[in-house]
Order: C-alpha cells, then structure tokens, then sequence
C-alpha cells in the first residue's frame, strides 16, 4: 500500500496550511524510517490517548485521522479540543507543536 498514490488518486481537501493531503504524506514518507498511521476514533476518550502517544513517537512521522465534520480545520478542531478536554495539549512537552506537525485530518465516516 502507498499512501501518496493513494491519496493523489481522491479529492482531498487542503489542510489549513495549504498543502494537500498528497503534499503532507509525501513529506512524511520522505522521512528515513517514518511510519504513516492512520487512526479512526481520535475523538474518543481511547483514541485522543492514542493519538497523543503516536504524535510523540519517533518512530511516527504522520498520523492521519478519519473524522467526522464538514471540512479539515473543523475536523482538526475536533482532535485538539479532544486533547484540551483531557489536558493533553501542554506547553512544556511542546504538545500543540507536535500536533502541527503530525496529525493531519481526513473527513469521512466509517459506517
């Protein structure tokens, strides 16, 4: 399976800082070693714990979430109030720079 074909084969959105999906993942694939997640239920109590953990990993380059809303920024905006809501978002451990970095959102559902 390959990601950035994949990804260039749909319409995907762009992300609020202008890449495309296909610009993201082909970054993070570049990355000697990275690994490429893809994680569903970022919202969910489990799964924001989850998410954080893959985000601090050195072994993650990219985590990228199926949520549910109408567009990125708010899917996105989902994934960090998840956080927020279990005060995983801390300055100290440089959280918020982490998830800039690593979690992209893909809007969709499972079901």
């Amino acid at each position: 399976f390959d990601p950035v074909a994949e990804a260039g084969k749909h319409s995907i959105p762009a992300e609020p800082s202008g890449r495309t999906a296909q610009q993201a993942l082909s970054e993070y694939a570049a990355r000697p070693g990275a690994r490429i997640v893809f994680l569903t239920g970022a919202t969910g109590h489990v799964g924001a714990y989850i998410l954080h953990a893959l985000a601090h990993s050195a072994a993650v380059g990219a985590v990228v979430c199926l949520v549910r809303a109408k567009d990125p920024d708010s899917g996105l905006g989902r994934l960090r109030d998840a956080w927020a809501k279990r005060k995983l978002l801390r300055a100290e451990r440089a959280d918020g720079a982490l998830f800039d970095a690593k979690v992209s959102c893909v809007c969709g559902e499972v079901s």
